[in-house]
């Protein structure tokens, strides 16, 4: 829309979280749309032990972990990926790099993967009057989930 600047906020996982955002924007009056994708939803920070050659291997490496203090890692099979041990999984990454440090001290080949997953998100476009920025936004949000100017998608007319 010519002469409007448009802000797309998201992805959220859930849609009760996009509807608040929506109702925080529509009721200060702006043009606001919701829209829904299917795509990869990022899950959380995944710390784990790949490549173990064998059952013992594994189940010595279990032990390690148990004995250094990281209780919570237990032992997975998978065809796809064989045996591994996962550490846990983490929305804050710092959480997740302590637990790897933990494992790396204990001399352990460990690694921090991304863990996402196919779903729905949901997206909350917003029309600016004239004069607003979108620094509350960003604030409120953080600035990966706030797109702005090409990257937006404006609202659809009302």
């Amino acid at each position: 829309v010519v002469g409007r600047t448009c802000v797309t906020i998201g992805p959220f996982r859930a849609n009760t979280e996009a509807d608040t955002a929506l109702t925080e924007y529509a009721g200060e009056g702006m043009p606001t749309t919701l829209r829904s994708a299917h795509g990869e939803i990022f899950v959380g920070h995944w710390v784990q032990i790949r490549n173990i050659a064998d059952s013992l291997t594994a189940s010595e490496m279990l032990d390690e972990l148990h004995t250094g203090g990281l209780s919570d890692a237990y032992l997975v099979t998978s065809e796809e990926e064989g045996l591994y041990i996962s550490l846990g999984l983490f929305g804050d990454v710092s959480r997740a790099e302590k637990v790897e440090l933990q494992a790396k001290s204990l001399g352990l080949p460990v690694t921090i993967v991304p863990k996402t997953r196919q779903g729905t998100m949901f997206f909350v476009d917003v029309g600016l009057p004239p004069g607003k920025g979108a620094g509350a936004m960003i604030e409120k949000y953080g600035e990966s989930k706030v797109l702005l100017r090409d990257q937006a998608t404006c609202p659809d007319q009302q």
